[in-house]
């Protein structure tokens, strides 16, 4: 293989090129049109009898077939695989054709997904369909039931589409059984390993994200940019988000683990969450919940990009929420969270806003949030709302400056008119 640090490449991508270019490979066959001119008659045996499947023909009925008498899916014979792959790349409605191949990825095991994979193959050079969607699920079954093998293969090509292919199967033999590929990573040459490791954390995280995490712990900051989302999101979707905080709760107090590394997984925590929360139209929410994360000293860097979101969504709940935790906040915290504040609620309640300046006279970061206010008029080039932001600040001095800086950058065209001003 070729030595690399790291792959940045994203695997679904490549995995996608790599069908498309690979397909040759895993085609032996001469050109045809149909399932019978590309395998022969596309006639399937099963069970003692025989069932003839036409082109187009729903598979639906012979699912309930395929399993034996516990209810599990019985491995398709490698011909019939190759056969069925065929005949349901083909089928024309989307939800059919990924339920039918779900069923038959249930079916595939060590002895017939060679022939799985040369159905896809020939399916586009014979039909020229390219179904990348479907392709990243089978890839990462085969790398479930072949493991090592079907690895091995692909990098033994030598071809540079195999080896993207080699990293998607990684990454579902290691979402598929962690112990298994965790062993066969150990004992490879470091070069492999610096090469593969980050379509394998990928897979570990969805299996064992904790020991997805304690790998990439002792990897640079760099690697771990863009490796911690990947076990944040693999933690999440194996069990909830509340399996995800527990990795920050995990390290958050372990000698081992760098600020930095801890900033990293409170980071993707907290874009999850606003994510979250754009969705259901209620950014506050993930305000609330960073209480707990308030003491980190990471929090600093998270803290004004929720008090934005969450002063869009409500304003006066984040200003009570803020009041209240200012005790807790380094004093150039606080003040820059209740500037950011100004700046956020401003833009998208101002009546709400000037309501809580006029009846907040005395706050001690008054005339600074209206400072901010000013500004941000002047950059919008609404000169008139901006003198008149100046003029409410009561430190003689910061109001005389402010009231400068309006006449400096207010234009003298006469023919120059102010925008509309906003109350």
């Amino acid at each position: 293989m070729k030595p690399s640090i790291l792959v940045h490449v994203i695997w679904g991508v490549t995995a996608s090129i790599a069908f498309t270019v690979g397909a040759v490979v895993f085609n032996r066959a001469s050109p045809a049109t149909s399932a019978d001119s590309v395998f022969g008659p596309s006639t399937l045996v099963r069970s003692g009898h025989r069932e003839s499947i036409t082109r187009g023909q729903s598979l639906d009925n012979s699912e309930n077939q395929s399993l034996d008498s516990s209810g599990t899916r019985i491995p398709l014979p490698p011909s019939e695989a190759k056969a069925r792959t065929f005949e349901i790349l083909a089928q024309s409605n989307r939800i059919s054709r990924l339920r039918q191949l779900c069923t038959l990825l249930e079916q595939m095991d060590g002895s017939n997904w060679r022939e799985v994979m040369e159905g896809f193959a020939r399916q586009t050079k014979h039909e020229f369909r390219i179904n990348t969607a479907e392709w990243q699920l089978m890839i990462e079954r085969v790398g479930e039931v072949a493991g090592a093998t079907a690895i091995s293969e692909a990098f033994d090509s030598n071809s540079g589409s195999d080896e993207s292919r080699g990293r998607a199967l990684l990454v579902g033999w290691a979402a598929g059984d962690a112990k298994a590929a965790s062993d066969w990573f150990k004992i490879q040459p470091l070069e492999t390993q610096q090469q593969l490791f980050e379509p394998f954390c990928k897979g570990l995280a969805r299996s064992a994200p904790r020991q997805a995490l304690d790998m990439v712990i002792a990897q640079p900051q760099k690697m771990q940019e863009s490796l911690i989302p990947l076990i944040v999101e693999g933690a999440i979707q194996r069990g909830g988000f509340s399996e995800a905080e527990q990795l920050l709760d995990d390290v958050r107090y372990r000698g081992d683990t760098q600020d930095e590394t801890r900033a990293k997984l409170l980071s993707a925590l907290v874009n999850r969450r606003l994510t979250v929360g754009r969705w259901q139209n209620d950014t506050s929410e993930a305000l609330s919940w960073f209480d707990r994360y308030l003491d980190m000293p990471s929090a600093a860097d998270q803290l004004p990009s929720l008090i934005r979101a969450s002063a869009s969504s409500n304003g006066e709940q984040t200003v009570n929420w803020l009041e209240t935790r200012i005790a807790r906040l380094p004093s150039d915290e606080a003040r820059t969270a209740l500037l950011t504040l100004a700046d956020s609620w401003q833009k998208k309640a101002p009546d709400q806003f000037l309501a809580w300046i006029n009846a907040n006279p005395t706050h001690p970061q008054r005339d600074a949030m209206l400072e901010v206010t000013v500004t941000s008029f002047l950059s919008n080039g609404n000169y008139e709302e901006a003198q008149r932001r100046a003029r409410m600040i009561a430190e003689p001095q910061r109001r005389a400056k402010m009231e400068t800086a309006v006449k400096t950058e207010t234009p003298t065209n006469p023919v120059f008119t102010t925008r509309k001003s906003t109350k």
